[in-house]
């Protein structure tokens, strides 16, 4: 999971939901990052193969984001999307 800089609001946050993910068997490696756009980049470099990352919305200008699948998951008072790239398939978990 794409995250943010160390002591971000976005690294604590991936921390948590790393936690939660983790109770249905599914491990998850939070990986620091310079942020939003960095992790936008990230998503959308089909070289580089991240499943999950943070990014916030209105940032994606000169950035080519046609395989990624953004979920308007509000997560602060800022608002969040909670971007999964679509090149790979996922399967809805129930709680």
């Amino acid at each position: 999971m794409l995250a943010g800089p160390k002591e971000s609001s976005y690294y604590n946050i991936a921390g948590r939901y790393a936690k939660i993910i983790a109770r249905s068997g599914v491990k998850v490696q939070v990986i620091e990052t310079d942020g939003a756009q960095d992790n936008l980049r990230r998503l959308a470099d089909r070289k580089i193969h991240p499943d999950v990352g943070f990014v916030l919305g209105g940032i994606s200008d000169g950035i080519e984001i046609g395989g990624l699948i953004s979920l308007g998951e509000r997560v602060s008072s800022n608002r969040f999307w909670f971007s999964i790239a679509a090149r790979k398939r996922w399967t809805a978990c129930s709680s």
